[in-house]
This record gives structure tokens, C-alpha cells and sequence, in this order.
């Protein structure tokens, strides 16, 4: 990571790194990774070759340096070892930008400064938002997406309530005890 974050700050002012990460490499899901990858004219610092002839079904780690804003490898989720570098101005473009999508499963945000770093992750529209850190997963902290990315969580208290049958009962006592004062003058 050091290396992207290096790479990413020699390209300008900044750049917003944006991923997502499944380990689980499936054939459907491979051969989607692929067209992020063999997509377009892009400049690939590191990975963006596929070895057809390896066993398995694995992508490389790859860090595709400023694909175009409307590429699918920006505007969709790739689940995939693959990392678009973003040019950006400041932080109120970072945050327009990476919440300037359909998805929202989760982000994560690295920095010096760690109340940029808060302050960035409190306002992205993310279910788990991982902050200096990527993929720390706990049984205790629900897990779960916004918007297209799911409905619902996993994990901890709240996950435990996706498999309960709630009941709300609800009684006004007003209006029985006016019906007890219209039967007792009736």
C-alpha cells in the first residue's frame, strides 16, 4: 500500500484510492474481473495481466493509474483485486466523487492527518467505512451495505435481529375507557 500511496502523490495534488476486495474467486466472477481489467487503454503501475495459463482463477493485485471518471472499473464494483488511482482537489471533491454512486458497501479512508481521516469517513455513504485500515471484521460490529450494495447486516446484535419475527403491539387505553363509559350510561 505504501507504494500506491507513493505512486498516487506523484501524480498531483492527491488521489482518491478507491477498493473492494472478495476473496471468494469464482469462475462467473472471474471472467467479470477480467473486463475490468482488459478494458480500455489504461496504464497499469502494477498487475493488469492475466496469466491465462496459471491454475486457479486469480487476478493479480492491480492498480489501474486515472481510468476515465465513467468506466466501469470507477462506477461499478468490481470485487476484485483491482485499485483505480484518482486524481482529486480537495476533500469536499473526494467525498462528492466516492459517494457519486449506486453502491455502498464499504470504504476506507488513509491519512496522516486523523481528523481529516474521521472526518472524511463520518461523511461517506458506506456501511462499514474502515478508517487506516482495510477488512477488519469482528463478530461484535454489524456488517452490512447501503444503497444497491444490500439490505440488512451480518454480524454482531443488530445481524442477530435478521432472524428474529418481531410483533408490535399497540393498545389505547383512551379509547377503552371511553367504551366502558359508554356501556356503563347505556
Amino acid at each position: 500500500m505504501a507504494w500506491a500511496v507513493a505512486h498516487a502523490r506523484a501524480r498531483g495534488a492527491g488521489a482518491l484510492l478507491l477498493t473492494v476486495w472478495e476473496e471468494n474467486h469464482r469462475g462467473v466472477r472471474f471472467y467479470r474481473r477480467q473486463g475490468f481489467v482488459h478494458v480500455g487503454d489504461y496504464d497499469f503501475p502494477v498487475g493488469g495481466k492475466i496469466d491465462r495459463n496459471a491454475k486457479g482463477w486469480f487476478i493479480p493485485v492491480t492498480l489501474v493509474d486515472n481510468p476515465p471518471e465513467d468506466s466501469r472499473l470507477v462506477v461499478e464494483e468490481p470485487f476484485g483485486p483491482i485499485l483505480p488511482i484518482l486524481k482529486w482537489r480537495d476533500e469536499e471533491d473526494v467525498i462528492r466523487r466516492a459517494n457519486d454512486t449506486r453502491y455502498g458497501l464499504g470504504a476506507s479512508v488513509w491519512g496522516r492527518d486523523l481528523a481529516a481521516v474521521q472526518r472524511i469517513g463520518s461523511r461517506l455513504e458506506a456501511g462499514t467505512v474502515w478508517l487506516n485500515e482495510v477488512h477488519q471484521y469482528s463478530p461484535h460490529q454489524a456488517f452490512g451495505g447501503h444503497k444497491e450494495s444490500g439490505m440488512g447486516c451480518e454480524n454482531s446484535l443488530h445481524g442477530l435481529m435478521e432472524y428474529t419475527n418481531w410483533q408490535t403491539v399497540t393498545l389505547n387505553k383512551q379509547a377503552m375507557q371511553q367504551t366502558k363509559r359508554d356501556d356503563e350510561a347505556a
